[in-house]
């Protein structure tokens, strides 16, 4: 229901009823999910994406050279000019998002006559990063809005009191949220052994020198000494400094210093955070919250799943698979089983089934991306089409999944299929079928 196509190339709304469009955001997140089954999709959302990459200045639409654009509407009041939605670019994430996405996707297919083809789009996303991002030149990246009707947040938590201050007050611009540093840090990891590729040397260097430094200086600015966890955001007047889930989505993009993680991973999974379906986005404790408030206190799907992959990244399989069992435990009370884009923060002691959110949209495309990319966690599939390897990394098949029998895993050019059985507390993988040669290595 979410395929739509534009100039030609596919992708996936964001959501019904109310965002059916192009978010380049929403797109490429959920593309992200789904390439292990399906990386066509995600070459065509780069495209489309690419093709509407800003290359001007324009206060009306929040936009700047290079950026990548939020959201697109056609209809009569885009025609006339009443709304900036032309498309509007007021978002800080969707740039390195996409350059997440070409490398990961570069990962599972070895394509790099895409990078190629790319390649001016990604010089200019990174001097976004650089130049128009960097609007304090401490190296985080920060948004503020210009637009007289655009949006005053701008990462994905984008309601208006989304970031906020323990005491209650919001956060002022211009505003750095934590996990848009971790999106910036993890491009510029990705991005450097393609750089290498194209006989950029000396850049790919650079790209690794400047995120070495960027995880340094948000370890350093965004810990919270007396809370032990990271703030929400930097903002105009320093650390808002609620606990969030904002931090979470760090684990998956690397940037937490390993010294840190346990603290960040031991407090999410606090009564206040964790419902027992999922990762609240704004503890129980804080002013804001509220367990049916858009984003302070409900539990979005998608962000579970990217924590869920963070827990794997750094090695927490039970917590990866505790997040997995709730949400597949969800998915259950729902027609369909078909994941809501959220839905309430109410504990599953207090009642039996997650309380169902009034208005989010369903489906909601990376709210659908949940459980494939849990899946994917869970199996630990690690592609590495250019060295020709798929890694299987400490499968963890949970308590309620005793087999999955994944057929034609594609890496580059070759076809596997992989048997994974749960024996007791152990998963065990088999290589039942490989067309094609390359390696694959299984790591218990």
């Amino acid at each position: 229901m979410m395929r739509m196509s534009l100039k030609g190339d596919m992708f996936h709304s964001a959501g019904v009823p109310w965002y059916d469009t192009l978010f380049g955001r929403d797109s490429v997140i959920s593309a992200l999910q789904l390439l292990p089954f399906e990386a066509k999709l995600a070459k065509s959302t780069l495209l489309v994406n690419a093709k509407f990459q800003s290359n001007k200045l324009d206060d009306w639409r929040d936009q700047e050279p290079g950026k990548m654009l939020h959201e697109l509407r056609q209809g009569e009041l885009a025609n006339l000019n009443l709304i900036p939605h032309t498309p509007y670019y007021g978002t800080v994430d969707a740039t390195p998002l996409f350059l997440i996405l070409l490398a990961e996707y570069v990962n599972w297919t070895g394509d790099l006559e895409l990078v190629k083809q790319l390649e001016d789009n990604m010089d200019q996303a990174l001097k976004w990063i650089d130049v128009y991002a960097n609007m304090k030149g401490d190296g985080f990246a920060y948004y503020a809005v210009k637009s007289p009707l655009g949006i005053y947040n701008q990462g994905w938590k984008d309601s208006p009191d989304s970031i906020s201050r323990s005491d209650g007050t919001l956060a002022k611009k211009p505003i750095a949220v934590a996990e848009v540093q971790g999106y910036v840090y993890m491009a510029k990891i990705r991005l450097a052994p393609l750089f290498r590729k194209l006989g950029r040397e000396s850049e790919a260097a650079r790209l690794e020198k400047e995120a070495g430094e960027l995880k340094k200086r948000f370890n350093r600015e965004f810990w919270m000494k007396d809370r032990q966890f990271f703030a929400q955001a930097l903002d105009a007047e320093g650390l808002c400094d609620v606990i969030s889930s904002n931090p979470a989505q760090c684990l998956w993009t690397g940037i937490i210093d390993q010294k840190y993680v346990k603290y960040l991973v031991n407090r999410i999974f606090k009564e206040d955070m964790f419902t027992e379906w999922g990762i609240r986005t704004l503890s129980s404790k804080e002013q804001r919250y509220n367990p049916l408030g858009y984003h302070n206190g409900t539990v979005w799907p998608h962000e579970n799943a990217i924590i869920a992959m963070g827990l794997r990244n750094y090695g927490f399989i039970n917590e990866m698979s505790l997040l997995f069992t709730g949400m597949y435990e969800a998915a259950r009370t729902f027609e369909y089983y078909r994941l809501p884009e959220c839905f309430g923060g109410l504990t599953r002691s207090e009642y039996s089934i997650p309380v169902k959110y009034p208005v989010a949209c369903s489906p909601q495309a990376w709210a659908s991306g949940t459980m494939p990319f849990m899946l994917t966690a869970s199996l630990g599939i690690v592609p590495d089409a250019l060295n020709n390897r798929l890694v299987i990394n400490k499968p963890h098949l949970p308590s309620w999944l005793d087999n999955v029998q994944f057929n034609n895993v594609k890496v580059g050019n070759t076809l596997t299929d992989l048997s994974f059985r749960r024996v007791e507390y152990e998963t065990l993988v088999n290589v039942s079928k490989k067309s094609g040669d390359i390696n694959v290595l299984i790591e218990y």
